[in-house]
């Protein structure tokens, strides 16, 4: 037979302690952190010696001295005589174009030339016929002038002597002046015959000078027909083929000397605004290292890179070859005798919080720290720390208790 047991108000108010007591301790226990392990945590300790500034890049070996070769013509490229990676002299043609006008061009220049040269020479001769004939007759009319001062006088003794009248001797004296005043104005008209003539022999050297200068630059244009490397080296490049149209100035081809070579490497931009110019760097190529330093930085940036030329210290060995690839590591500074820890994450020059380990109590203690010179792997403490002490370099934004237990 079942008894049955009617609820009391002392039996519901002693459940619902129970109750409340349960969910306290759920609560309690919820709240209360778990300790962290440390196998999970990157720690590392303060070390004190040299923190060194630099940037780490690749990029590849390049020729120092390199030539592009442009047209200095027109035409259509008719053949190519050397391949890339032919070494070449300055004067070896390496391509050629063509270009019928051109040389149709040239030689009605020359044509020009030499009929302009054959009528200046005639108008040469003709001038200096005429001049003859003009100092002939000057020499005739004081030959004749001479004369009438020889008859003058004679008339002017028969004058005297009551001869001949006076009329007639004042008649010669007439002819004696009307022959010096045409001696005069023939000798002005010679002068300005050899003036006239002078002009005309300038006229004619200037149109033959015109002409000379039309004949040399077709000259030259047909010349350029032929392209030459014009320095000494190997061709890298080729960048027309054959029967292109060939414009004036067009890029056609790369010359490089084999030696010296230089490095160029591709620098991310915000690094770049670090580096300047003479500075140090040491240059890894075919698992050898160089000294080299900077001699070039580009002004410009490309899909976020700025490139760097370096030159080495030493000559490289000739075995070396362009367009071989290497890395190399820019020394921007220097600081010895420091504190420092490697560099973790999300760390600014300035105030930061990291977690300094206390091994005693195995808890991690939310700690003040100056940081000065940030490298790519280094930072440099300051203040807030001490040689030994061990951090955790894990980002730590989310931990909020100034103290965390650890395991």
């Amino acid at each position: 037979m079942d008894i049955e047991i009617k609820p009391t108000k002392k039996n519901h108010i002693l459940i619902t302690l129970i109750v409340l007591t349960i969910l306290a301790v759920i609560i309690y226990l919820a709240s209360v952190p778990k300790p962290i392990e440390k196998k999970y945590l990157h720690i590392e300790k303060v070390k004190f010696g040299s923190v060194n500034s630099s940037i780490i890049s690749s990029g590849q070996l390049i020729p120092k001295t390199n030539q592009i070769i442009s047209s200095l013509t027109s035409g259509i490229l008719s053949k190519i005589i050397t391949e890339v990676g032919t070494e070449v002299r300055s004067d070896s043609v390496i391509m050629q174009l063509s270009n019928p006008i051109l040389i149709s061009e040239k030689k009605s220049a020359l044509s020009n030339l030499k009929i302009a040269k054959a009528e200046f020479l005639s108008k040469k001769l003709m001038l200096k016929n005429q001049l003859l004939d003009q100092e002939s007759k000057l020499i005739e009319l004081n030959s004749n002038l001479n004369l009438m001062h020889q008859k003058l006088l004679a008339k002017e003794q028969l004058f005297k002597s009551g001869i001949i009248s006076k009329l007639d001797f004042f008649q010669a004296q007439l002819e004696v002046k009307q022959l010096k005043a045409k001696i005069i104005v023939e000798d002005k008209r010679n002068n300005f015959f050899i003036e006239t003539s002078q002009a005309q022999y300038e006229a004619g050297n200037a149109k033959i000078d015109e002409l000379i200068s039309q004949l040399e630059l077709k000259t030259l244009q047909v010349e350029n027909l032929n392209i030459k490397a014009n320095i000494s080296g190997v061709v890298q490049t080729i960048d027309v083929d054959i029967g292109n149209s060939i414009s004036y100035g067009q890029e056609l081809a790369l010359v490089s000397k084999p030696y010296p070579l230089i490095a160029l490497l591709d620098v991310n931009q915000g690094a770049s605004k670090y580096i300047k110019i003479n500075m140090p760097a040491k240059i890894s190529v075919a698992n050898e290292e160089y000294k080299g330093r900077i001699t070039h930085i580009a002004p410009q940036v490309n899909n976020g890179l700025v490139q760097v030329k370096l030159e080495f210290v030493e000559p490289l060995p000739k075995i070396l070859k362009p367009l071989l690839g290497i890395s190399a590591v820019i020394e921007l500074s220097n600081l010895k005798a420091v504190m420092w820890l490697p560099r973790p994450n999300n760390v600014v020059r300035g105030i930061n919080y990291f977690y300094r380990i206390d091994y005693d109590t195995n808890i991690a203690i939310r700690t003040k720290v100056e940081v000065g010179k940030i490298t790519n792997s280094q930072i440099e403490i300051l203040t807030g720390l001490n040689i030994g002490d061990a951090v955790i370099l894990d980002d730590t934004n989310s931990w909020k208790k100034m103290e965390v237990k650890l395991n």
